[in-house]
């Protein structure tokens, strides 16, 4: 009886293993939502913009859903992934895992289950969903303009392909689905799946100790004005700032514009920055009491004082 039991769970992994993708190059896009199913408002603990970044960093060509969609996507909607992040957190442990689906909702990739043991939403959320995408860097993703599914795969019309990240469906009903849509019966977006409700972890009382100060360095901030748009974190003792949306051809989305190096005063920083003109700048800032960013500007001469504020 153990045995077969033995062989139950290895049959089961095993066929997990082998329904998935490991090779991803041949998909140009991944789509990531403005709200994942478990969290209640959009992009709330910046986990969506997160999402998007990690995509960017390890080479992916990442899209807002609300952004408009490349030609190429509009032609052909099964060269892009869509982007669904699993909470599976329980009262102690804060676990995410990232899936991609494709054009016909069919999973095509789960990462590892990300943990934290923090207590704090936002951190825990960070550092579990940064663990899950050490599986996605494992990939070391290059986008394949050669592959099949770039070339000769039929394109469905947009309205048909739902880039909304859909919840684990009944397996009966996914076999009938997908066969009609093979035969072109139902659009893919037809796919009915049941709402699945995941459990908040409840805060506790914040503890100031060594592991959480470490965690709290790894936090990702936002900044943006009318212009841009850009992130600023922790790296090698000093802060950064990573482009997210800007209105300028000179700021390209994922480039490192600035580096912030510490003073002697609190809050002020020496700045290495990209300025309007492509060039880098040595400048100073300072974040004020509300965590906006003031950035000394030279134009023409005069100095001026650039706000970035604090989205999070």
């Amino acid at each position: 009886m153990k045995k077969l039991f033995f062989y139950l769970v290895i049959l089961l992994i095993t066929t997990k293993v082998l329904g998935q993708e490991t090779n991803l190059n041949k998909y140009k896009y991944v789509i990531v939502p403005d709200k994942f199913e478990f969290l209640s408002d959009i992009d709330k603990y910046q986990v969506n913009s997160l999402t998007d970044f990690l995509f960017e960093k390890y080479g992916f060509t990442s899209i807002d859903k609300k952004d408009k969609m490349p030609s190429d996507l509009e032609q052909n909607p099964c060269v892009a992934l869509k982007t669904d992040i699993i909470d599976n957190s329980g009262l102690f442990v804060t676990k995410l895992q990232v899936v991609l689906r494709d054009c016909h909702d069919k999973v095509v990739f789960e990462s590892k289950e990300g943990r934290s043991r923090s207590k704090d939403y936002k951190t825990a959320y960070h550092e579990s969903l940064r663990d899950a995408f050490t599986s996605i860097e494992a990939l070391n993703y290059k986008y394949d303009n050669t592959s099949a599914i770039a070339n000769t795969a039929k394109a469905l019309p947009v309205e048909q392909v739902s880039t909304e990240p859909s919840p684990t469906t009944n397996s009966a009903k996914v076999e009938e689905t997908n066969a009609n849509i093979a035969n072109n019966k139902v659009p893919a977006a037809a796919v009915a799946a049941p709402v699945v409700v995941s459990q908040e972890i409840k805060p506790k009382a914040k503890e100031t100790t060594a592991e959480s100060t470490e965690e709290l360095t790894n936090l990702i901030k936002s900044y943006k004005n009318e212009n841009i748009s850009f992130f600023i974190m922790e790296q090698n003792g000093k802060k950064i700032a990573i482009v997210n949306q800007s209105k300028s051809n000179i700021y390209k989305k994922g480039e490192q514009i600035a580096t912030f190096t510490k003073t002697s005063l609190p809050k002020v920083y020496r700045i290495s920055w990209k300025n309007a003109h492509g060039k880098m700048m040595q400048t100073s800032g300072y974040f004020d009491d509300n965590g906006d960013l003031k950035v000394d500007i030279e134009n023409e001469g005069k100095i001026e004082v650039k706000t970035y504020k604090l989205e999070n």
